[in-house]
């Protein structure tokens, strides 16, 4: 088995919209020929590597192949996915183990400007700054939905996001980046692009986030989005999932995920 991984792997990606070409832009294509297909509609047994993409991609496999995790993927417990995908649900957590003061304010009563959120939801795309009580009336049937929460809008043009991969309950392979914004509020995501490329940085506190990630038994790729106030962390989400940017660092991580695998 392990003689496959020094040899050519064929890796699958699950298809996701727009990511193609910058993975093929960035992976080892004779080390790592990758294929990028919906997992529920090719035989997996083909692949020697598989990348789920989506938190749907993740079900499936939990639903149909769990006897893949370890072997050809890794994949984080469905209550650790769920708990991560649900933003409210990852905001409790923080608070019920002590790292509240790491979780920008959730309250009904927040000054202007704050961030109105959409619990589950990817990119940022259903998310919206409220700046002032015009945006509150014409947002209002959202804010009065379940499915949405208020937040306070945490100052600051740079935001960081830290790619991870856990594998028996450690950190095997971590990398940051800083994102530069030019706008004084935005919400990093589909809505808003960084004023400069992202540049690789030190990440603010590892040994922290694999705290947070082992107190949810997490395995897998994942990443935190974070700002830092004052040189203390504000963490606005924990993605349970492939995020866009770790494909700047992508022969790095496969390197380390196909050698956790052949372990």
């Amino acid at each position: 088995m392990m003689s496959r991984f020094f040899s050519r792997c064929k890796i699958l990606f699950s298809d996701k919209y727009g990511w193609e070409e910058h993975i093929r832009s960035r992976i080892n294509v004779w080390r790592y020929p990758p294929s990028f297909k919906n997992f529920q509609q090719v035989d997996l047994d083909g692949f020697d590597i598989l990348v789920p993409m989506a938190i749907s991609d993740i079900a499936f496999l939990h639903d149909h192949h769990p006897e893949l995790h370890g072997k050809k993927c890794f994949i984080p417990p469905l209550a650790a996915m769920n708990l991560c995908n649900d933003k409210m649900q990852f905001n409790r957590f923080m608070v019920e183990h002590g790292y509240g003061s790491m979780i920008p304010t959730v309250s009904n009563e927040l000054s202007f400007p704050y961030i109105l959120k959409k619990r589950i939801d990817e990119n940022g795309i259903r998310s919206r700054i409220i700046e002032n009580s015009k945006d509150e009336q014409f947002f209002q049937k959202f804010i009065l939905s379940d499915e949405y929460f208020r937040q306070a809008y945490v100052a600051g043009q740079d935001e960081f996001t830290t790619h991870i991969l856990m594998v028996d309950g450690k950190v095997v392979f971590h990398k940051t980046l800083a994102f530069r914004f030019k706008q004084a509020l935005f919400i990093k995501g589909v809505g808003y692009r960084p004023s400069k490329k992202p540049k690789p940085c030190a990440c603010a506190d590892i040994d922290l986030f694999a705290k947070i990630l082992n107190a949810m038994n997490y395995e897998g790729l994942c990443c935190f989005n974070y700002k830092l106030v004052d040189g203390n962390i504000q963490i606005f989400e924990l993605n349970p999932r492939y995020g866009s940017s770790l494909t700047y660092f992508l022969p790095a991580m496969m390197k380390v995920y196909s050698k956790m695998l052949a372990a």
